[in-house]
C-alpha cells in the first residue's frame, strides 16, 4: 500500500481482545503490516493472502518463522479459478507489487505509472464469505490492497464483516474495472461503514473505514 497506517492506533483499539487481521494482496511478506503487526500484538491471529506466484515460495518461509497464516491463492468474487495479471516493471524499474485480476486501463492512453505486465495465468481464488465459513473465522480488521479489485473482493464477505478496513482507493481508475470511488463509497456506506481517514499520500491513496456501531479513538497520524 502507498499509505501508512498509524500502528499505535491498532494495538490501542484492538490489541486488548482476542485479535483476528487479514492482509489481502501482501505482495512480499517481510515488508507487511501483518509483519509488523504481528511483533505489537504476537497473541494476534494473522491471516496473509497473495495470488503471485512470484512471492510464494519467501512467503511461505516467512510465514512459517513468525506464526504468520499464509494462504497463496485470491480473495475476489470467485469460488475456483481467476485469470490472473502479474506485475512485471512500473516506471522502467522491475516492480512485482502490483499484480492484478483487471487488465491495465489502456482507454485514451492512460498508463501515469507506465506498468508492464506478464502474460495472465489462472489462480486459485476464494469468495471471502467462503474462507471465513470453511475457516469458522471473522476478521477483526482488513488490510487490503488489490489493485482495484477491492469492491469485488468486500463485496463478498457476507456476514463476516470486520470492525475496521483499512483499503486502497486509487486503483480503480489505473484497471479496467468500471468501478470508481463513489461505487466503493457506496457501497461500504451500504455495509454500515463510515470513512474515517483518508490517507493523503498521491492525493488520496488508502482509507480507513469503521463500522458505526464500533467506538475507536481518535485517529491520527
Amino acid at each position: 500500500m502507498n499509505g501508512e497506517i498509524n500502528l499505535d492506533w491498532i494495538v490501542d483499539n484492538f490489541a486488548k481482545n482476542n485479535f483476528t487481521f487479514f492482509e489481502i494482496g501482501l505482495a512480499g511478506l517481510p515488508w507487511t503490516i501483518s509483519y509488523q503487526l504481528k511483533k505489537l500484538i504476537p497473541h494476534g491471529n494473522f491471516h496473509a493472502f497473495e495470488a503471485a506466484e512470484y512471492w510464494h515460495e519467501s512467503n511461505k518461509r516467512c510465514a512459517a518463522e513468525i506464526g504468520i497464516n499464509y494462504h497463496p491463492h485470491a480473495i475476489s468474487d470467485i469460488d475456483g479459478e481467476v485469470l490472473f495479471y502479474p506485475s512485471l516493471t512500473q516506471s522502467g524499474q522491475t516492480h512485482k507489487e502490483s499484480s492484478s485480476i483487471f487488465e491495465l486501463r489502456k482507454s485514451d492512453g492512460f498508463d501515469p505509472l507506465h506498468k508492464i505486465y506478464g502474460e495472465p495465468y489462472m489462480v486459485n481464488s476464494m469468495k471471502l464469505e467462503t474462507f471465513c465459513r470453511e475457516n469458522n473465522i471473522t476478521p477483526d480488521f482488513i488490510h487490503i490492497d488489490v489493485e482495484g479489485a477491492e469492491l469485488k473482493v468486500l463485496s463478498n464477505m457476507g456476514k463476516y464483516k470486520p470492525k475496521c478496513i483499512w483499503s486502497e482507493i486509487s486503483g480503480f481508475a489505473h484497471y479496467d474495472t468500471k468501478i470508481d470511488i463513489e461505487q466503493f463509497n457506496s457501497l461500504m456506506k451500504s455495509m454500515g461503514y463510515y470513512l474515517v481517514y483518508i490517507d493523503p499520500t498521491f492525493g488520496g491513496a488508502d482509507a480507513l473505514y469503521c463500522l458505526e456501531d464500533f467506538e475507536i479513538t481518535n485517529y491520527n497520524i
